[in-house]
């Protein structure tokens, strides 16, 4: 298969997959009536782990030492970002908490250039920079200084979390050693288990 069939086939898959997506909106609406936000998530995270065991069943004894290390790291900032991000957006605005969580896009390249040295287009610096000041036309008052609430920290925290899920799940997941399938099972289940200690 050349790269554009490939890329064909993702796509359509990726298509294929909205409405979906789409269709779960009303569902979750109406699971979160009779159901916490944390219970909710738990059991969608644990049932994630379930679904993966179901269609390929040997894949728990495939799991090697560098999918079990690579699993629970990343797990843990992806069951982190879930709680941290279901907290915060009890008490903050839409708006202002999906601004908040997409600063993780620009928290990524600061990452690798913190533990990795990458370096940091100009693009990508103007970016971090009108970002930041985003953040703080939300975040500060002229007269009291910054207030920076309990959800808006909580989601700022989840936007951290996630951005250093992205990195060490590309890092792990192009490591020739590691099998993305289990990397993802135990993944998943990592976070479940850390959002059912919270609920």
């Amino acid at each position: 298969m050349d790269r554009s069939e490939f890329t064909s086939k993702y796509f359509i898959g990726m298509l294929a997959l909205t409405p979906i997506g789409g269709a779960s909106f009303p569902l979750v609406k109406y699971l979160l009536e009779i159901l916490s936000p944390f219970h909710l998530l738990s059991y969608r995270l644990l049932g994630g782990a379930l679904c993966l065991l179901i269609i390929r069943p040997r894949f728990l004894f495939d799991i090697s030492s560098f999918d079990l290390r690579g699993g629970v790291v990343t797990g843990i900032f992806l069951g982190s970002a879930m709680s941290l991000l279901t907290i915060g957006l009890v008490s903050t605005g839409g708006g202002h908490g999906a601004f908040i969580l997409s600063t993780q896009v620009l928290m990524i390249p600061l990452i690798k250039r913190l533990f990795w040295r990458e370096h940091i287009t100009l693009v990508m610096k103007c970016a971090i920079i009108v970002t930041f000041v985003g953040l703080l036309v939300l975040t500060v008052d002229i007269d009291q200084g910054i207030e920076l609430n309990w959800g808006e920290a909580s989601i700022l925290l989840a936007a951290l979390s996630v951005a250093f899920f992205a990195v060490f799940n590309s890092l792990f997941s192009s490591d020739p050693r590691v099998n993305t399938y289990c990397l993802g099972g135990v993944q998943i289940l990592t976070a479940g288990i850390i959002v059912c200690l919270l609920t």
